[in-house]
């Protein structure tokens, strides 16, 4: 049963958890992001901001809880989204 916030959301994630091998790096994140709201991830390095940016673009598996987009379950990466990396990710003589 979706919350009401829920209800109108594009994105939501449900006691989302992440991490590498036995290490936590993400847990118990709720979160519902509707159409055209913008939202900002602040925090310390090493918090899993990045970690979970990359959950959400299907880069990185869940560990626990649901990630949804449309209502569709998110498993992998997908043309309906796109990072921007801070620095290049690409090929170094790339500039």
């Amino acid at each position: 049963m979706l919350k009401d916030e829920e209800r109108a959301a594009c994105l939501v994630l449900r006691d989302v958890a992440v991490g590498y091998g036995k290490e936590p790096i993400v847990e118990h994140v709720d979160l519902a992001v509707r159409e055209g709201e913008i939202l900002c991830l602040v925090g310390g390095s090493g918090t899993g901001k990045t970690t979970l940016l990359q959950a959400i673009g299907g880069l990185v598996g869940l560990s626990g809880g649901s990630l949804q987009l449309d209502g569709h379950e998110v498993g992998g990466p997908g043309p309906e989204r796109a990072m921007v990396f801070q620095d290049d990710a690409v090929f170094p003589w790339y500039t």
